[in-house]
């Protein structure tokens, strides 16, 4: 995923973090998981998605990448049993 929006104009890092989580959020969809809530905060942060999957809750950190060099598109950097 580049930065730029229509017409070649750059997005702000917080577009572009709004697009990852919008575009996680679908794919979790896609796979028949509920997604609770977004962006949910407290005094120790801040946790962006919050999602069952059948009888399991689970918290997904989404990091959106600008390009290949960092990654592939569904590969974890951590988990948690």
């Amino acid at each position: 995923m580049d930065q730029s929006g229509v017409g070649g104009a750059r997005r702000s890092r917080r577009e572009v973090g709004q697009l990852g989580e919008d575009l996680a959020a679908d794919f979790l969809d896609g796979l028949g998981w509920v997604v609770l809530v977004r962006n949910w905060r407290c005094r120790y942060g801040e946790l962006d998605l919050i999602a069952a999957e059948g009888p399991d809750l689970v918290v997904v950190e989404v990091k959106t990448r600008s390009g290949a060099l960092f990654g592939d598109v569904a590969e974890p950097r951590y988990t948690a049993n």
